[in-house]
């Protein structure tokens, strides 16, 4: 008689969980990354615990009731995640705002009870629709699994980028990018004061997207975290993995193809500009992968409202009937508010692209497109003229200038062009067209290479694709009309790039299709190329400084091939056979694109750990345990509302300036969480408009009269000017900065020693 064992998978219960467990299988591995990269990078276990609730019940439910009762026509669960995640961080932010205005913090706790409102609301709509085509069905684990490799491969650039900087005082010492420490400030203010004013010249105003410091002085607040490690650790990952997973979500609608969606994504993060210099970044001016990756969370911030934004565009393009009630326009609304405060550029760029599709439907006589979307258009500019006035107070980019080609003029890889251009008045009709032409398609060409294809397979470009591409065109209006001292004029190309990636990801697939099976060999040609690039590159940037100096003009070559592949393609796409050669031209320039990003951050790092150095930069000291103590006194005995002064404004980083030092720091109001009568100047409004690059050299002064008040307290202990900073400008606490800076002996006759250590000092204004 045969024995039969007991194997409790196969019973019904554990079968279903198992399958539970399978379908769980890419968010749980996501999941167990991005706990294991924050263990290994210095936060624990109950902070984690601690994170990830205050995510899930102030920020996924309340937008999940949100988007089961504004969202009713078909859309698949991903979609509908992605702007559940929207909808909660907006609508957490506006209970944080309202709070912090009213004067009543502590009651942004019972935020979670508008579950409590919206539920049975909810309930009472019946059964969510969704959206599962059969392709997608028979594809959602493998596709699923791809998702989860973007996320990782987006989780593991993060930590790379941003989280090898251990966290104050843990170590001897560190100095933080300049950017990320100014962010830190903001940060600050929006957990301790309103209304919001510049912490780091205070009392004078900061028009400003403050949405990405409103989102992490919020974790901190509720979640009871430290800012800084809120600010370095946390509240990034949840919006970079709601925009992957967008990105991939932009694709399948925009594409209607299942591999589409990943792809992309990977088109968007990390098919940089051709720039194979492993020691220069920024060579043609796109920076979408570093901005991601933690350099500019209020790009990363916008692009969490921007992507669902996009979508619902797509569904009024693509499902008119149903999506035309008040639900839709709320949700809209709400959507365009965040994207407002997350980041400037976002609403521009959908009002010139929306323009420019509405222009082109109109003209073609397409009536039901035009009426469709031509209400959103009007939205999106009625909410940027009310930001424009309210959040912004009429302040426009200061520093932005028009002076066509634009961002053309101040890329570097373009250099041995416009050197070419000095006192050639005929050649400049030749050589700028080239250079727009090289350029473009240096920053950019990577992710747009399936652009050619989307026309040349012989299928039509649906009406959410041209949308796309109007969006595109209306970002890169900017990128080639004005100039900024920071390139800030590259925010608006990097939205439109995103949707454009989606399109160039369709054009792929398309190209991919007629390639007929030869994508194997093709792929192992484009990484042969990619390796041998690579290989090359690092080998000579590291021989010598003359080896160095070609690089601009590699790139340039390189930016010509590009531009050389993507014309082939447009003239002979249609033709029999061309899919075969030109398929492995255009993966090789995905390498290229692909190389970018690992060649900024990997060489660093790498040459740091060889040469037996920390993998974070020292340079300067910023912050040292003694200083880190002396914040940490600051915020235990100090109320929110004191005003600092300091006797230093400078990194000391920039020996190679003229003259030295930059006033570049902003450690005081980041860490010590408090406002500052002056401290670093290089991003207050008024040296914008001044001229940034001028206030860097030190060849001019914003603030002259602040200037002389602070060295008259702090270089000759002025009893007369300490009085003017207490009456005039609220100051009660002078911070010696030991390490970086000197300070007058006197100051114990004019100010009470409150605390010192051998770094740091802190005197209460008598």
């Amino acid at each position: 008689m045969a024995v039969v064992l007991h194997q409790p998978w196969r019973t019904s219960p554990a079968r279903g969980l198992w399958a539970t467990l399978v379908a769980l299988g890419p968010a749980l591995f996501v999941l167990s990354v991005t706990v294991a990269l924050w263990l290994a990078t210095g936060v624990g276990v109950t902070e984690i615990a601690a994170f990830v609730g205050y995510t899930v019940l102030f920020v996924l439910l309340p937008g999940w009731l949100a988007a089961a009762v504004l969202i009713r026509w078909p859309v698949s669960g991903l979609g509908r995640f992605v702007a559940a995640v929207a909808l909660g961080e907006g609508l957490l932010t506006l209970a944080f705002v309202v709070t912090a205005a009213a004067g009543v913090r502590g009651l942004v706790f019972a935020y979670p009870l508008v579950i409590v409102a919206l539920l049975p609301l909810a309930l009472r709509r019946g059964p969510l629709t969704h959206v599962r085509p059969r392709a997608v069905a028979r594809s959602a684990s493998t596709r699923a699994w791809a998702v989860a490799g973007v996320c990782v491969a987006a989780l593991v650039g993060l930590a790379l980028q941003s989280w090898l900087d251990p966290l104050p005082g843990s170590v001897a010492s560190v100095t933080y990018g300049l950017d990320d420490v100014w962010s830190l400030s903001l940060a600050a203010e929006a957990l301790h004061h309103w209304p919001l004013t510049d912490p780091t010249v205070a009392g004078t105003a900061l028009p400003y997207h403050w949405f990405a410091a409103l989102s992490a002085a919020s974790a901190s607040q509720v979640a009871g975290l430290s800012l800084p490690l809120v600010f370095f650790r946390l509240y990034l990952v949840p919006l970079l993995l709601v925009s992957v997973l967008g990105l991939c979500e932009l694709g399948w609608v925009i594409a209607r193809r299942p591999w589409a969606g990943p792809v992309t994504a990977v088109l968007a993060l990390f098919a940089g500009e051709i720039d194979l210099d492993p020691v220069h970044g920024l060579t043609f001016g796109n920076e979408i992968s570093n901005d991601m990756f933690g350099l500019s969370p209020t790009f990363l911030a916008g692009l969490v409202f921007f992507l669902p934004l996009l979508l619902l565009l797509a569904a009024r393009i693509q499902t008119p009937q149903e999506t035309t009630g008040w639900r839709w326009w709320l949700l809209w609304l709400i959507l365009l508010g965040g994207a407002a405060a997350a980041k400037a550029t976002i609403l521009p760029v959908l009002a010139a692209g929306l323009g420019l599709w509405l222009l082109a439907r109109g003209w073609r006589r397409a009536a039901p497109g035009v009426h469709g979307l031509l209400g959103p258009w009007l939205s999106v500019i009625g909410v940027y003229a009310l930001s424009y006035l309210v959040m912004y107070r009429g302040a426009g980019s200061s520093g932005l200038a028009i002076d066509p080609p634009g961002a053309i003029r101040q890329l570097r890889g373009l250099d041995p062009i416009t050197a070419a251009l000095h006192h050639q008045a005929i050649g400049s009709l030749v050589l700028w067209p080239l250079a727009v032409v090289f350029g473009l398609v240096g920053a950019y060409g990577a992710a747009l290479v399936g652009l050619p294809w989307l026309a040349r397979t012989g299928a039509r470009i649906s009406a959410s694709q041209s949308l796309m591409l109007c969006l595109l065109l209306g970002g890169l209006v900017p990128f080639l009309v004005f100039t900024h001292p920071g390139l800030s004029q590259s925010y608006f190309s990097q939205y439109g790039l995103v949707a454009g990636a989606a399109v160039s990801a369709a054009g792929l697939c398309r190209l991919a299709d007629r390639a007929r099976g030869r994508w194997p060999a093709a792929a192992s040609a484009g990484l042969a190329v990619a390796a041998a690039a690579l290989v090359t590159v690092w080998i000579l940037a590291r021989a010598n400084e003359r080896s160095r100096a070609w690089f601009p003009a590699l790139d340039l070559a390189v930016a010509a091939l590009a531009a050389i592949v993507f014309a082939l393609a447009l003239v002979l796409g249609r033709r029999r056979g061309s899919a075969s050669w030109l398929w492995p031209s255009s993966l090789a320039i995905v390498a290229v694109g692909l190389l970018n990003t690992p060649l900024d951050l990997a060489p660093h790092r790498i040459d740091r750990v060889v040469a037996g150095r920390p993998t974070y930069v020292q340079a300067g000291a910023q912050v040292t345990p003694r200083i880190a103590a002396g914040f940490a006194w600051i915020r235990r005995h100090t109320p929110t509302k004191a005003v600092l002064a300091v006797n230093n404004y400078s990194t000391h980083r920039r020996h190679n300036r003229r003259p030295f030092p930059a006033p570049d720091e902003y450690i005081y109001s980041a860490l010590a969480e408090r406002r500052v009568f002056l401290e670093g100047w290089v991003y207050a409004n008024r040296s914008f408009q001044i001229g940034e690059g001028a206030v860097f050299r030190n060849a001019r002064q914003p603030f002259p009269d602040r200037r002389r008040l602070n060295d008259a307290v702090f270089q000759r202990a002025d009893r007369r000017a300490l009085s003017v900073l207490v009456r005039r400008y609220g100051v009660r606490y002078l911070v010696v900065d030991r390490l970086h800076a000197d300070a007058s002996r006197g100051l114990a006759q004019v100010a009470s020693l409150a605390y010192s250590n051998r770094d740091i000092a802190i005197y209460t204004a008598r």
